[in-house]
């Protein structure tokens, strides 16, 4: 069983969040266990543990030198499974304890039924697996860094400088056909000053089990639940039949589907933004979560947003899975944040390497140092999601 057999519409669940700007203070978040989530959606009975003092990085980081260091020399681990996660994964292949790894895009959906099935040692994944699917499968999801995702746009006659704003209620008639036009008046009444040329919009959606379709409606789906994922995210979804729409592999065929067809929308991972300003893709000022003075706010992607938007996620899952989206005690958060997860076997052949890759890849000082995470705009896990990522580590047998 994977992802998209497990999404129904019941009660969200979230860690409990406070409004908190992402310093080096708010670096040290205290460590405990809220509810194993699957998106917005309740997965499982809850978890919990007893409060300890909250871990320095120095002892983390001895943590995961212990498993770096037990890392066996001359092995291959192979990867495949969400293109967000893919150029990062990239960026990590042939250095340190990614020598031997071989990595692949495909989807999330095929990183989760590898990781599964055992044909992949690790499946990289945008969502995390539900807790049916962890304790059937014999899986595990260990988050390794935060990504985002952008709505991106190519709308011939305006500055890709210039940021559209865009909510979830709109984004919802977008892609169930309601709104057709750029200069449709829902999107002038937010954008107002601004002139926007009246232009035919192109939605564009992923063709495969995509880990970012399951982010996207996550985000359409707590800001309008009525619209065009009412039975809750999705990672394969039955889009409404719109004139015009386009259907794209992956997050490289999202990118160049939108540069080929003026006009369009699409959601593509925050890996991907600077080739796709580069290409000459626009992308939106998203309406987030929260609901005090000054809503709605309409936050930009950026290392402050995203990191404001982990920041307010005070509590972790013993699982490491837990939904980043839309937080309503992040005033100034990017509504579209996620944990990148490596899903892998509990019981597996390759332990030993597998635990000591991941421990590299979430060291701040190894695979998690700027030199690799910058490139492609991802940031580390914050303290309180490494410290669970590391008790994951010591699952793996």
């Amino acid at each position: 069983m994977n992802v998209r057999d497990s999404v129904t519409a019941a009660t969200r669940c979230r860690g409990h969040k406070h409004k908190a700007r992402f310093t080096k203070a708010a670096l040290a978040l205290s460590t405990a266990v809220g509810l194993a989530c699957f998106g917005n959606v309740a997965a499982g009975a809850v978890t919990t543990a007893a409060k300890t003092k909250a871990p320095t990085l120095t002892s983390l980081e001895k943590s995961l030198t212990s498993y770096e260091n037990a890392y066996p020399s001359g092995t291959t681990l192979t990867e495949a499974g969400s293109s967000l996660i893919y150029p990062l994964m990239l960026e990590w292949e042939g250095h340190g304890l990614a020598s031997g790894l071989s990595p692949a895009a495909g989807g999330s959906g095929k990183g989760q039924s590898g990781a599964e099935t055992g044909t992949l040692d690790i499946g990289g994944s945008d969502p995390f697996l539900p807790l049916v699917t962890l304790s059937t499968d014999g899986v595990l999801n260990v988050p390794l860094a935060v990504s985002a995702q952008l709505v991106n746009y190519n709308i011939p006659g305006l500055s890709i400088t210039t940021h559209i704003k865009l909510n979830g209620t709109i984004l919802n008639e977008i892609y169930g056909g309601a709104i057709t036009m750029w200069n449709d008046p829902a999107i002038e009444a937010i954008n107002k000053g601004l002139t926007i040329p009246a232009v035919k919009i192109v939605p564009i959606h992923r063709s495969d089990s995509s880990g970012d379709t399951f982010l996207f409606t996550t985000y359409l789906f707590d800001q309008d639940p009525t619209g065009i994922a009412p039975n809750g995210p999705a990672q394969l979804l039955t889009w409404p039949k719109v004139t015009g729409e386009l259907a794209a592999s992956g997050n490289a065929g999202m990118q160049a589907a939108c540069v080929a067809n003026p006009g369009c929308i699409a959601y593509i991972g925050i890996s991907y933004e600077r080739n796709s300003v580069a290409k000459g893709l626009g992308y939106a000022a998203l309406q987030n979560g929260y609901t005090g003075k000054g809503a709605p706010h309409y936050i930009l992607p950026d290392t402050g947003s995203i990191n404001d938007e982990v920041a307010s996620f005070k509590e972790m899952p013993a699982t490491g899975g837990i939904s980043l989206i839309d937080s309503k005690s992040a005033p100034e958060g990017y509504p579209i944040v996620n944990f990148e997860y490596a899903i892998v076997k509990q019981n597996n052949p390759k332990a030993a390497a597998v635990k000591g890759f991941l421990a590299w890849a979430m060291d701040p000082r190894e695979g998690s140092a700027p030199s690799y995470l910058e490139p492609v705009n991802f940031r580390p896990l914050p303290l309180n999601a490494l410290t669970i990522a590391i008790s994951l580590l010591k699952q793996i047998t």
